[in-house]
């Protein structure tokens, strides 16, 4: 091959390399033509001396590549399958523009050098190209564009009615067809953008007729079969269309293809499968759900009305358990039940609607509502905390384990978290435990402090701070009593602010032997912590008291005032009220229940206002059960709340405007809300009300209508 430039005839050299170039084009099975010897003439055209014949030989290939475009036009309308004489002709067209590419590098190259010196940016663009890029813009216009334009576009009609057979289930000329849409994307890929004749000219008409076909398709099976046989076709030919995107289509299409066909069969009729969902969710028919949530999701926001289904469905299903007045004894039946709802719905969820969280969400809300519903006696918080006290109160009939109680503990806190008014919730709780732990009759202290731990976790430290301080007394009390060294006499001494302790704690006639006890051990606690006062609640306190009737010994655990009217039988046959009342300054209501009781349990005997011991008295068991009662002052529980929520708005309150300063009302008001949800829901009125007292109290001002000011 020679390099040097040469003096050359442009017209014979070029008929000879149209010559070899028509065989390449035109002629079927052709024999291989010369590369080296056209490279070596395409070189001498471009370095001719004295002159290029470059842009002469490119002018003479896009004549030719014009001739050539339209005789394999003609060649194309001959045949019936336009289709397949398409993407036969185009993939000959496109190896034969391929080689004359290779050979034509010196030309290429030649070009390239004379882009700049051009200021019109046609020209640029033009000459930019590369010989290939010229055969493959002729084809674009001589070609695709004139089928389009002079023929009905009936290249790509053909094209999309053989896919609209495919998806009849005919079969087609897969490949003809991947060749003939892939030609659509080869014909632009030297463009600046490169995608836009394959959308504009195919891809666009072939999602409208998507949208037709599988229009028309849904509403003739929506007619036909059931709503359940109507969701398998559904899926699976959304499962085939996606199949045959991948085939044909070329990847930038897929979605918006897709989007149509989902849109046509599931979009048009959300209405219809929404109602029918109704009926499936009623019946927890979970195959048929689990199907039309994998359908609907397709969709944007698509399963909106099925979550606001189930939502109503978890609220019109768990109603009926609560509509009756709930009464204590009722309790443990009522909150298991709602356990049990909610790990049916829990899991009915995760293994049908896949562990979407939008429908957890909508577990919450529902039971939200559920759990906070409102009973004329007794309040949602109230009877969670009751159910704990039950289930973590020893009980010598309970047949529970205590993995069965932790279980059942932690259910519990999965429907604490629903509770609204957690505040109201701590104080009948924190009275509970204040009883189980001063009797001693708590199941395990290890599952009571994994319950504080779990609320803890919900609601935060100063939540359980004090819960959790109950627990550190009572460990300390342990060591004080183990100093003490007093077997018979057993002392609880708590931190007053920690206890939700209250009763009557008036002066009344201690027994002898109670008193001395007293005196002493007061002594010892005052030896060894000055400055400090005890007070005794002698209401809290229990006796274990032996009885003799008969010979026969028996056992009985009683309050410090049974213990005390008992006692006055040791030294008198017979009593009244009055004389009872003188000995012992007992509330005359509190007496006449305590006898009332001794009664009751034959202890003693009644006879014209006068009680005496009943000498007869008999059991088979050894062990006297007398029940305790202690007046609860439950009116006294909501002045306290309200107290707490106005000094907990008010501290909120500060401690926002301390760290933001300025802050417009609509934020602030967000700000509490967002700080008060692990505690209770504030109203409005209870929010303005502790913005004017913090404004009084000069901790904050208002310095515009809608503006506050934090006053250091």
């Amino acid at each position: 091959m020679s390099l040097r430039p040469k003096v050359v005839q442009f017209e014979p050299l070029f008929e000879e390399f149209r010559s070899e170039l028509m065989t390449l084009f035109l002629v079927e099975n052709s024999a291989s033509v010369r590369g080296m010897d056209l490279y070596q003439l395409v070189f001498d055209l471009c370095n001719a001396w004295p002159e290029s014949h470059a842009e002469r030989l490119l002018m003479g290939l896009i004549q030719f590549f014009n001739e050539c475009a339209i005789i394999i036009r003609s060649n194309i309308l001959q045949h019936d399958d336009i289709v397949s004489s398409y993407a036969h002709q185009w993939k000959k067209y496109q190896l034969a523009t391929a080689y004359t590419d290779t050979v034509c590098d010196a030309l290429n190259r030649h070009l390239a050098k004379k882009v700049n010196p051009y200021k019109n940016t046609s020209a640029q663009r033009l000459l930019k190209l590369s010989v290939q890029g010229h055969a493959l813009l002729i084809w674009k216009q001589q070609i695709l564009l004139d089928l389009k334009q002079s023929h009905d576009n009936m290249l790509v009609k053909r094209i999309i009615d053989l896919i609209t057979s495919s998806r009849s289930g005919e079969p087609v000329m897969d490949s003809s067809i991947q060749v003939a849409i892939q030609s659509f994307v080869e014909l632009n890929q030297n463009m600046d953008e490169p995608l836009q004749l394959y959308a504009e000219e195919f891809e666009t008409p072939l999602v409208e007729s998507t949208k037709q076909y599988y229009c028309r398709e849904s509403v003739s099976s929506l007619q036909t079969y059931s709503i359940s046989e109507f969701m398998h076709q559904a899926k699976e030919r959304l499962e085939e269309e996606s199949r045959r995107c991948q085939i044909y289509c070329d990847k930038s299409s897929w979605q918006r293809i897709l989007k149509a066909c989902e849109e046509n069969y599931l979009l048009i009729h959300k209405q219809r499968l929404e109602t029918e969902f109704k009926t499936m969710v009623t019946e927890e028919n979970a195959e048929d759900c689990q199907l039309m949530y994998q359908l609907l999701n397709r969709l944007s926001k698509g399963t909106d009305g099925m979550i606001q289904i189930f939502e109503r469905h978890i609220a019109d299903t768990c109603k009926p358990k609560l509509e009756k007045p709930i009464q204590e004894k009722d309790v443990k039946q009522i909150v298991e039940r709602l356990m049990e709802s909610h790990d049916h719905f829990t899991k009915f969820s995760k293994t049908t609607f896949e562990q979407d969280p939008l429908f957890d969400a909508a577990i919450d809300k529902a039971f939200g509502y559920i759990v906070n519903r409102q009973h004329s006696n007794l309040q949602p918080a109230e009877v969670f905390a009751k159910y704990c006290d039950q289930i973590l109160k020893k009980s010598i009939k309970s047949t529970t384990t205590e993995k069965e109680i932790e279980d059942l503990c932690i259910k519990t806190i999965d429907l604490f978290k629903f509770i609204e008014d957690k505040d109201i919730f701590q104080k009948f709780y924190s009275r509970f435990l204040a009883k189980r732990l001063i009797h001693g009759n708590s199941v395990s202290n290890d599952i009571e402090l994994s319950v504080i731990t779990h609320m803890k976790s919900i609601c935060g430290y100063e939540y359980t701070s004090k819960l959790q301080r109950m627990y550190t007394d009572i460990s300390l009390s342990e060591e004080l009593v183990n100093q003490f060294q007093n077997q018979q006499f057993h002392v609880h001494v708590l931190t007053h602010g920690s206890w939700p302790l209250s009763g009557n704690t008036s002066e009344f006639e201690l027994p002898k032997e109670l008193e001395q006890q007293i005196l002493k051990f007061t002594d010892f606690y005052v030896s060894r912590h000055t400055g400090r006062r005890l007070t005794w609640y002698h209401h809290l306190a229990r006796a274990d008291v032996k009885l003799r009737f008969q010979q026969k010994r028996y056992d009985a655990t009683l309050s410090v005032h049974q213990v005390l009217v008992l006692f006055l039988f040791n030294d008198h046959a017979s009593l009244s009220i009055n004389e009872m009342l003188q000995k012992c300054r007992i509330p005359s209501q509190e007496l006449l229940r305590i006898m009332s009781q001794f009664v009751d349990s034959k202890i003693l005997l009644e006879q014209d206002g006068n009680y005496c011991v009943n000498e007869g008295f008999t059991s088979k068991k050894t062990k006297i059960k007398i029940q305790i009662i202690q007046s609860i002052d439950k009116e006294q529980e909501d002045p306290v709340v309200d107290d707490d929520r106005k000094f907990f708005l008010q501290a909120t309150i500060v401690r926002i405007m301390k760290a933001r300063k300025h802050l417009q009302h609509l934020e602030l008001v967000q700000e509490i809300l967002s700080q008060s949800k692990q505690r209770f829901v504030p109203t409005m009125t209870m929010i303005k009300k502790a913005i004017e007292q913090l404004i009084e109290k000069q901790f904050i001002a208002r310095q515009d209508r809608d503006l506050y000011q934090y006053l250091s």
